[in-house]
């Protein structure tokens, strides 16, 4: 079958090495994606308990700071399922921090 492989009835091609290599480091990085995303979430989940204790007039920038929180979670979620790449995953984290520094401000 010149290299290919039956895998449940489909035929699928044989990984050289480096092939494996790849996927084995870029397995890591997605899960260490991941795990970044679990930990921001953490993070927003513990600052919103804070959130909620201040006045509803004071809550206006947290909250904007929190919402960045979660999308750049959000972009992280994404490249771990391969649904962006790595340059785009480095954009967005670049805008939200640069949206983060302006709060400080």
């Amino acid at each position: 079958m010149n290299g290919l492989v039956l895998t449940r009835g489909r035929p699928q091609r044989r990984l050289v090495p480096v092939q494996l290599l790849t996927r084995m480091l870029m397995g890591r990085s997605l899960r260490q994606a991941a795990a970044t995303a679990e930990l921001l979430d953490r993070i927003v989940d513990r600052d919103l308990v804070l959130l909620r204790a201040l006045p509803v007039h004071q809550r206006g920038r947290p909250v904007e700071k929190l919402a960045a929180l979660v999308m750049l979670a959000q972009a992280y979620r994404h490249f771990a399922n391969g649904w962006i790449g790595r340059r785009e995953l480095r954009r967005r984290s670049q805008a939200t921090f640069a949206e983060l520094t302006a709060f400080i401000d």
